[in-house]
This record gives C-alpha cells, structure tokens and sequence, in this order.
C-alpha cells in the first residue's frame, strides 16, 4: 500500500511539467476575453471583412471562415500545394503560421490591421491585409454590398 503511494505521488511529480497548469490558469486569467477564445476570435474578424470579399486565410481560421460559408482560399504560397500568388482575393488574413513562413512578403498586399495579442503565444492573433486593387475596409464599407471595381487586362 505504501509502495503504491509512493509510486503514485512520484508519477504525479513527474508528470507536473506538463499536465497544462499554465493552459489553465491563463484561462482562467482570460476567461471572457475573446483574444483567447479563437471561435469569438475569428467571429469577430468575420464581422469586419465585408461579406462578399474572397478571404486568403492562414491555416489557424481557415475552417472558422469555411464554415460560416465565406468565399475562402487557403492561404498558402508552397508551389507544392496551392499557389495563393496566382489567384485574386480581396482580404488577406494571416496568423502566427503565416507571419512564420512569411506568407504576406510574397504578395501583392498592404497591411490594414492587426487583432490580437501577437506577444501572447497563448492568445490569437492575427493581420489584415488588402489586395492592392481592391476596395479598403473602413467602419463605413457597406458590408453587405460589393463596391465593383474596374480591372485592366
């Protein structure tokens, strides 16, 4: 019995390291705050991007964006893969996977915005490019109309 409590204490010491304290009290520490809550996260950048604007989206929100049913591309720049630079899109989204492999320096956009806590690896975090061709975002953007703009060939 007393082995058994030893064997049981020293495996819970062992495996303290990594059992998620930290996950958890920042959590609890941030519980209400929709930077640490990736669904109210990406809600959130949805609700400024208007809705018609096809979306390049780094890997981290790309489903978020396919499932509420926004015209969304993967935004990725591998040859091996899908070639983003090749194809037009409106607003471009990147979060920590993207900025890593430095996915905005290979395109054709300008910086907007930036969300979230870029500091925090526990929070989200995000930047808001546009394609230098199309209309920017502001607070008075019809959100559920499209401007049409005129493009040379």
């Amino acid at each position: 019995m007393i082995t058994f409590g030893l064997v049981t204490c020293a495996g819970a010491v062992f495996f303290l390291p990594g059992c998620g304290l930290r996950t958890l009290a920042v959590h609890l520490m941030h519980w209400n705050d929709a930077n640490y809550n990736s669904p109210r996260f990406a809600r959130e950048l949805r609700e400024i991007i208007p809705k018609d604007d096809v979306c390049a989206v780094d890997t981290q929100l790309v489903l978020d964006f396919v499932v509420a049913g926004r015209p969304t591309l993967l935004a990725c720049t591998a040859p091996q893969y899908f070639r983003l630079q090749d194809t037009e899109f409106d607003t471009l989204i990147v979060s920590r996977y993207g900025l890593d492999n430095r996915i905005a320096e290979s395109l054709n956009v300008q910086l907007t915005e930036t969300r979230g806590v870029r500091d925090d690896p526990w929070a989200c975090y995000a930047e808001l490019y546009r394609f230098k061709g199309s209309p920017p975002i502001t607070d008075s953007f019809p959100h559920d109309e499209r401007v049409e703009t005129q493009h040379s060939d």
